[in-house]
């Protein structure tokens, strides 16, 4: 048997399923990695984590809401939990902060949308809710590497 690798782990799930995105890969790799060390390290205790339906409730109401203005109250009441003990397990969990996990989901829509025909960067950002345009460019390219144009293009 192998050496398994998160890095490994995530070639394996976009070979059998190319339709996932990037963080519902992360995501489960992530997940996966947390269970196995957990139950097989010696001594280890793993902390609190959330399980995989309340991280699906998460990402439903952030796909749900992408466009709308979404606080740690909004996220943490989805599952429901305080906003301190969501934010500390949802890191345990994905090991991203709630902020960067919405960031690049907002990203990751937003390249699927520049990619389509037609709209402005203007709607685009609006549709994942920037309403400050110089911000989401700046977001763009530092997430993705390359500007609207770009992506458009490419």
């Amino acid at each position: 048997m192998g050496t398994l690798s998160i890095p490994g782990l995530r070639s394996e799930y976009i070979r059998l399923d190319a339709n996932w995105g990037e963080l519902t890969t992360r995501g489960v790799v992530v997940l996966l990695a947390a269970h196995l060390v957990g139950t097989y390290a010696a001594g280890a205790r793993p902390p609190c984590r959330l399980g995989l339906r309340d991280l699906r409730r998460v990402d439903d109401f952030i796909g749900a809401n992408l466009s709308e203005r979404i606080g740690i109250e909004n996220l943490a009441a989805a599952v429901p939990v305080s906003p301190f003990h969501f934010a500390r397990t949802f890191r345990a969990t994905t090991g991203m902060t709630p902020l960067e996990y919405l960031t690049a989901r907002r990203i990751e829509t937003a390249v699927a949308l520049l990619r389509r025909p037609g709209g402005t960067v203007l709607e685009v950002a609006a549709a994942v809710g920037y309403t400050n345009v110089g911000h989401f460019r700046r977001l763009l390219v530092r997430h993705t590497g390359a500007t609207a144009a770009q992506l458009r293009t490419g």
